[in-house]
């Protein structure tokens, strides 16, 4: 559900992001692809994780990092 949120969450977010950030749209286009990408790339190797150490641990580890990049 996180992951969802979050994914959800940019799309809404995306209108206004340009003109507060000063993006162009092959800027904003570069930003949602590295998204994509980093995503697709880390699915099947999170899924393998979550299934090895389980879907708590893998979150906490990912939402720590995720903070801790802030």
């Amino acid at each position: 559900m996180i992951t969802y949120v979050d994914r959800v969450c940019s799309s809404q977010a995306a209108p206004s992001m340009p003109e507060e950030l000063g993006l162009t749209a092959a800027q904003m286009g570069l930003a949602f692809s590295a998204f994509a990408w980093a995503y697709a790339l880390f699915e099947v190797p999170g899924g393998w994780l979550g299934d090895w150490i389980g879907p708590r641990k893998v979150l906490m580890r990912v939402v720590t990092m995720w903070k801790l990049n802030e």
